[in-house]
């Protein structure tokens, strides 16, 4: 007797090429780990590479700048002809103006009390005190070596402490005339900070605490070099002074030094911000201090002058090189630069925007938007072969880490959808009968919801986040009363051939006659409809994703387009063509294939069905 011939399947060219792209495409999703490719999921663009400075205002003054400072939309100004100004932002034009006497002054500070700002400043022999309010500038005779503030919330008044050469003297604001106490000192601080009950002193070689009434609290000895800073976190209320390549740590109640950061350089100054330290070198370098480990958590190198703001989370700075940015604090990174030699820098609040930066050179003031202008998203380039997209991700890695979620979704789905439809289907096709009815009922109710409408209802079921799960339970509700029917079909054709009707008179139960003799005859026709599945399944995908239910946490080419649209960044060429055109090879390459094997491996009876 002839052995029965297995049916194998045959390709022509057009199926061999799809047959190829499918491989390369299997090839590509299991190198992707290995290639210098990004994780997209968390890997952004720099902000210099995605933000550009935006310039809102350039404003031209009739006098050089000396010394400036700004309360809301206000600057307040020492001019070169030694007048002290305020120029209204908002509407360009000045608002108040004086005359000075010709000497050196100190910076323009900020003198927070109440909920009220003010303006003061110094020179040798008098303090300036200008109320915002009234719009009155007072002068107070005094001699003034060093002057330091004294603000609320943090002491019951507010005012300044004035060293004049051998005594500190601290004042009030309100009455101002109000002399709270004065110690006798014969050098003058480096530095001075207030906690809630009393004010600590550096000076190079002691640490003073002094209550609030002038009382001292105790003394310390060191080698400081920079100004004490009060930090309260949930550790404790702490000092931290700089000795100088290493920071204090300072217990406020006994004055005992807890730790010590050692650091490479010399520290001369330290700025408190938002419950966090940072630190600035001799060596003009500005970073963040790590108080867990030590060290810094970020460093900047050639920083020349800085401003920092309490209502914003950054920092301005003039590089050493002449070029101006802004700094995010969260982590150092320049946002943008611009190449401008700037005298000074600020931050403020002009009107109801956003947050500027105001920087100043000569008689002329430029007006930034701290947050820059986004760049994004990026054409391509050598760093970015496929650009960036909106958010600044690397489109290239994106698509190539996508390969892997396809291909998951489209092996996945083909083989659950032949194994699903072909037991079904050989069952239903070799019993006749009740059982037959039963089945076919059931594959038809199934065929009564739309792929998408079951899209729907595993997302309800199983959630956004289960997008992937939700698109392979979908595909296979769809596909495999489709395949189910085909096999049944073929089934009873293939079950009347003399080689069963041979198998069962030498015995054979119906388990080995439907997957042993029968199967191999309607494999084929199983991979056809399952390779169906595999192309609806991504389409799918890309309907879910369209519907705004993808989960961005996992990477697909439907997520990407479906971003690309809603963001209003669809006309980018790169960002939308690449997965659009790769999803499309993908499933055209899927269909030829199973046309391919239908046409040149299936016999007519089969393709007839």
């Amino acid at each position: 007797m002839r052995k029965r011939e297995r049916r194998k399947i045959k390709l022509s060219t057009v199926g061999k090429i799809s047959a190829a792209i499918i491989i390369m495409y299997v090839i590509i999703a299991v190198i992707v780990p290995y290639l210098n490719l990004p994780n997209p999921l968390y890997y952004r663009a720099p902000p210099q590479d995605i933000f550009a400075p935006k310039i809102l205002d350039n404003i031209t003054l009739k006098e050089r700048i000396l010394r400036v400072n700004a309360v809301n939309n206000v600057l307040y100004i020492i001019t070169s002809q030694y007048k002290f100004e305020a120029f209204d932002l908002s509407y360009k034009k000045l608002i108040y103006t004086t005359n000075l006497t010709a000497q050196n002054y100190s910076s323009l500070y900020q003198l927070h009390y109440s909920t009220y700002t003010s303006i003061i400043f110094h020179s040798s022999d008098a303090v300036y005190f200008y109320d915002t309010e009234a719009s009155l500038l007072r002068e107070y005779e005094m001699k003034v070596d060093r002057l330091f503030l004294v603000e609320q919330p943090f002491s019951y008044f507010a005012g300044f402490a004035v060293y004049n050469g051998s005594a500190l003297n601290v004042y009030s604001v309100y009455p101002f005339e109000r002399l709270e106490w004065s110690i006798l000192l014969n050098e003058s601080p480096i530095g001075m900070h207030t906690d809630f009950t009393s004010i600590y002193l550096s000076f190079p070689d002691k640490l003073v605490k002094i209550y609030y009434d002038g009382a001292k609290m105790w003394e310390i000895g060191g080698n400081f070099t920079s100004n004490p800073t009060f930090l309260s976190s949930y550790e404790g209320n702490f000092v931290y002074v700089a000795e100088g390549m290493q920071i204090d740590r300072i217990n406020i109640t006994d004055g005992k030094i807890t730790e010590r950061f050692n650091f490479k350089q010399n520290i001369i100054h330290l700025e408190f911000y938002g419950q966090s330290l940072y630190a600035i070198s001799s060596q003009h370098t500005f970073g963040k201090i790590n108080l867990i480990g030590g060290g810094y958590s970020w460093i900047l190198s050639g920083i020349k002058k800085y401003f920092m703001d309490p209502f914003i989370d950054g920092l301005t700075v003039v590089f050493s090189s002449g070029k101006i940015g802004f700094v995010l604090l969260s982590t150092g990174e320049i946002q943008w630069g611009y190449e401008l030699p700037a005298d000074g820098i600020l931050i403020n609040k002009i009107g109801y925007t956003d947050r500027n930066v105001i920087a100043y050179i000569g008689n002329k003031v430029l007006i930034f938007s701290a947050t820059g202008e986004l760049k994004t998203p990026l054409p391509p380039s050598k760093k970015y072969l496929l650009g960036t997209d909106n958010a600044g991700r690397d489109v290239l890695s994106q698509l190539f880490w996508s390969f892997r979620s396809e291909l998951y979704i489209a092996f996945v789905s083909m083989l659950v959808v032949i194994f699903v439809g072909t037991f079904i289907g050989i069952i239903a096709g070799y019993f006749s009968g009740p059982v037959d009815d039963i089945l076919r009922f059931i594959t038809d109710s199934f065929l009564l919801i739309p792929a998408i409408g079951y899209a729907a209802l595993m997302l309800f079921v199983l959630g956004i986040t289960q997008h992937i799960n939700a698109t392979l339970l979908a595909s296979l509700f769809a596909v495999w009363p489709i395949e189910a029917r085909a096999v049944r079909n073929y089934t009873k054709v293939v079950k009347e051939k003399p080689f069963i009707e041979a198998a069962k008179v030498s015995g054979a139960g119906h388990l080995r006659i439907m997957f042993i003799h029968i199967f191999p005859e309607i494999s084929v026709i199983s991979i056809v409809y399952g390779l169906s599945g595999a192309a609806m399944a991504l389409l799918l995908e890309v309907g879910i994703s369209f519907l705004g239910f993808g989960n961005y946490m996992v990477l697909t080419w439907g997520w990407m387009i479906a971003n690309a649209y809603f963001v209003g960044i669809w006309d980018r060429w790169w960002i939308i063509l690449p997965p659009l055109l790769t999803l499309m090879l993908l499933v055209i390459s899927l269909y030829l294939l199973s046309k391919d094997i239908q046409d040149k491996s299936l016999p007519e009876e089969a393709t007839m069905l």
